[in-house]
C-alpha cells in the first residue's frame, strides 16, 4: 500500500493545499496551482476552518495571482493578508495581555481575601492581648490583696500575742498580789 499523499489526508488538506498552491505559483506551474485553488475552495466551503484557514488561502491566492502576472491584485490581496495576519495577532496578543491581567486580578483578590484574614486574625490577637492584660490586673490585684491580708493577719497575731504576753504578765501580778494579800491576812 502506497502512503497517501499529504494533501490528500482531509483533516490537513486544508492547511496544506494553500501551500501546494503557492509552491506551483513560484515554480510557474500555473494550471496545477489553479487546480489546487480549487479543490481548496471546495473544502473551504465545505469544512468552514475559520479566518486563518482562510487567511491562508488568501495568501495562495495573492501568489497564483502574482505568477499569472495579476500584481495590482495580488499586491491588493497580499496588503489585506497582511493586515488580517496583523489583526488577528493582535486580537492573540490582546487575548493573552487579558488572560494575563484576569490571572493577576484574580490573584490580586486572593492577596486581598489573604490580608483581610491577616487583619482579622491581628485584631482577635489584640482583643486576646487586651483580655489576658485584664486578667494578670486582676491577677496583681489579688495577689496584692493576699499579700495586704497576709501582713495584716500578721500583724494581728503579734498584737495578740502581745496582747497575751501582758495579759499573762497581768494574771501573774494579780496572782501574786492575791498571794500576798492572803499571806499578809492570815
Amino acid at each position: 500500500a502506497a502512503q497517501p499523499y499529504l494533501a490528500e489526508d482531509k483533516l490537513l488538506e486544508i492547511w496544506v493545499l494553500p501551500l501546494e498552491v503557492t509552491a506551483l505559483s513560484r515554480m510557474g506551474r500555473v494550471a496545477e496551482a489553479e487546480q489546487a485553488m480549487a479543490r481548496w475552495k471546495t473544502i473551504d466551503n465545505e469544512q468552514k476552518q475559520g479566518t486563518l484557514a482562510g487567511d491562508q488561502g488568501l495568501k495562495a491566492r495573492a501568489e497564483l495571482l502574482l505568477a499569472k502576472g495579476q500584481t495590482t491584485q495580488a499586491v491588493a490581496l497580499m496588503r489585506l493578508y497582511h493586515q488580517r495576519d496583523s489583526e488577528r495577532q493582535s486580537r492573540v496578543y490582546s487575548e493573552g495581555i487579558h488572560q494575563i491581567t484576569q490571572d493577576m486580578q484574580e490573584q490580586l483578590s486572593h492577596r486581598r481575601r489573604q490580608l483581610e484574614v491577616e487583619q482579622a486574625n491581628v485584631r482577635l490577637q489584640a482583643a486576646m492581648i487586651r483580655g489576658q492584660t485584664w486578667v494578670v490586673g486582676i491577677s496583681l490585684f489579688f495577689l496584692i490583696c493576699g499579700i495586704a491580708t497576709a501582713v495584716w493577719l500578721w500583724m494581728q497575731s503579734r498584737a495578740l500575742r502581745r496582747a497575751r504576753r501582758n495579759a499573762e504578765r497581768a494574771n501573774t501580778a494579780k496572782s501574786q498580789f492575791l498571794a500576798n494579800m492572803s499571806h499578809e491576812i492570815r
